[in-house]
């Protein structure tokens, strides 16, 4: 669902494919050359006339002009490669949009996986911090141990913010990649 919706809400897809309509359109332009153009003409005459013939008429024509000759068919094939490279474009930035999405799901999976055991060794390094000041009062540590432990628990409160800022940030790609962020959902960043 969310490839689905990114490749709905993408610009640069839409971009593409609205290259490929006016390719498709350049085709249709330079293969009409090709063939007569049929033409209704309808005029009216206001006022007088003086020989009383009726001052409304209707034409129908049909003209044929050869063009430019070869370089329409010329046109024509260049056209339907700008077809085809957009069409090639497309392919590839629907596969490319498609991967970045795999990866950020997979990532943020792998990150939520990793969001419970970083606080929970934030939580043991605290209680490891605790003991040694406890234990450093009554003389069984020295103030060398205390300092590792409370290193250990700075190195721990920085992998776990790390880890969530990493989550919040890949949430916030997710959001812009399926276009559900957008002025009136902001408050979605918070969540």
């Amino acid at each position: 669902m969310a490839i689905e919706a990114s490749k709905s809400s993408s610009a640069e897809l839409l971009r593409l494919r609205t290259q490929q309509e006016v390719s498709l359109a350049q085709i249709d332009m330079a293969e009409a050359s090709y063939f007569p153009t049929l033409a209704l003409a309808h005029r009216r005459t206001l006022g007088a006339t003086e020989s009383g013939v009726d001052p409304i008429r209707t034409y129908l024509s049909l003209q044929f002009s050869p063009g430019p000759g070869l370089s329409a068919r010329s046109s024509v094939a260049a056209a339907r490669s700008r077809l085809e490279n957009s069409r090639q474009n497309a392919a590839v930035y629907e596969r490319q949009l498609a991967q970045q999405v795999r990866t950020a799901l997979s990532d943020l999976e792998a990150l939520g996986q990793q969001l419970e055991p970083s606080k929970l060794l934030v939580s043991a390094t605290d209680d490891v911090v605790a003991s040694y000041l406890r234990q450093y009062q009554i003389g069984k540590k020295n103030w060398l141990d205390v300092l590792n432990g409370l290193r250990e628990n700075a190195q721990a409160n920085y992998s776990a913010v790390d880890v969530a800022s990493s989550t919040q940030l890949l949430q916030l790609r997710l959001l812009l990649l399926t276009g559900q962020l957008g002025l009136d959902k902001l408050s979605l960043i918070h969540d």
